[in-house]
C-alpha cells in the first residue's frame, strides 16, 4: 500500500509538472469566403522561448501544435495563390487547448497581412490548476506525515536493546506512548493517501478528457 501511494505520488508529480509546461493551438485554414484551404504551411513560433514548429494543413483544412511550450506565439500562415498572414498576440497557459482560426485573403505571396491579436489571450486553465494544486497539497501532508511516523518508528527501535531494570521500565513506558502517537496518525495517513490516489486520478482524468474533447479530429 504504501510503496503503491508513492509510486502515484511521483508519477502524479511528473504528469503534473508536464501539464503545467504545456500547451497547444488547433485551428482551420479558411479563404475570405469560408472554404478550408490544404496544404498551407502553418508556422507556429514563441520568439522568446527559440521554438518553432512547422505544420500543413489537412485535408479539410485543420492544423493542431500539440504540447508545445506556455507562452506568447507568432503564427504564419502560407499558401499558394494567397497573402502570406502573420498572426501574432497569441498566448497559451497551463495545460490550455486554444483554438485560433486563420483566414488568408486571395493575393500574391509575396504579400503579407499581419494580424495582431488583442482580448483573446488564453489564460491558465483555472480549473486544472486547482485540481493539481489541491492534489499537492494533500500529498505533500500525506509524506510529511509519513516521514514522521518513520521516524518515531526509528527512535522506538533505538530504545529496545536497553537491559537494565529501570531503564527497562523507562524504555516500555517510552515504548507505549510511542505506540499511541502511531495508533492516532494511522488513520490520518491512510484517510490523505486515499485522498492523494483519488484527487491523482480526478486530476489525470479531467486532463484528459479535456484534451480528448478539444482535440480536433485527425486526418
Amino acid at each position: 500500500m504504501r510503496r503503491a501511494l508513492l509510486f502515484i505520488l511521483f508519477l502524479g508529480l511528473s504528469i503534473g509538472s508536464w501539464a503545467q509546461d504545456t500547451a497547444s493551438i488547433i485551428g482551420t485554414v479558411k479563404d475570405s469566403s469560408g472554404g478550408v484551404i490544404v496544404g498551407a504551411k502553418v508556422t507556429v513560433a514563441n520568439p522568446e522561448k527559440g521554438f518553432t514548429r512547422d505544420l500543413v494543413s489537412n485535408s479539410v483544412g485543420e492544423y493542431s501544435a500539440q504540447a508545445i511550450p506556455i507562452g506568447n506565439y507568432v503564427i504564419t500562415v502560407e499558401a499558394q495563390g494567397f497573402q502570406k498572414l502573420e498572426r501574432a498576440g497569441i498566448t497559451v497557459g497551463v495545460g490550455q487547448v486554444l483554438p485560433v482560426d486563420l483566414t488568408m485573403a486571395v493575393g500574391q505571396t509575396t504579400q503579407e497581412m499581419t494580424v495582431t491579436t488583442t482580448g483573446a489571450k488564453g489564460g491558465a486553465d483555472i480549473v486544472l490548476i486547482v485540481l493539481i494544486s489541491i492534489w499537492a497539497v494533500i500529498t505533500v501532508a500525506f509524506a510529511i506525515l509519513l516521514i514522521y511516523r518513520r521516524s518515531i518508528t526509528k527512535n522506538e527501535a533505538d530504545w529496545i536493546p536497553m537491559t537494565d531494570d529501570a531503564k527497562e521500565d523507562s524504555a516500555i513506558q517510552k515504548q507505549t506512548a510511542t505506540e499511541k502517537r502511531e495508533q492516532k496518525l494511522t488513520v490520518p495517513i491512510r484517510t490523505l493517501g486515499w485522498l492523494s490516489v483519488v484527487m491523482f486520478l480526478v486530476t489525470l482524468g479531467y486532463y484528459l478528457y479535456h484534451a480528448l474533447t478539444t482535440s480536433p479530429p485527425l486526418q
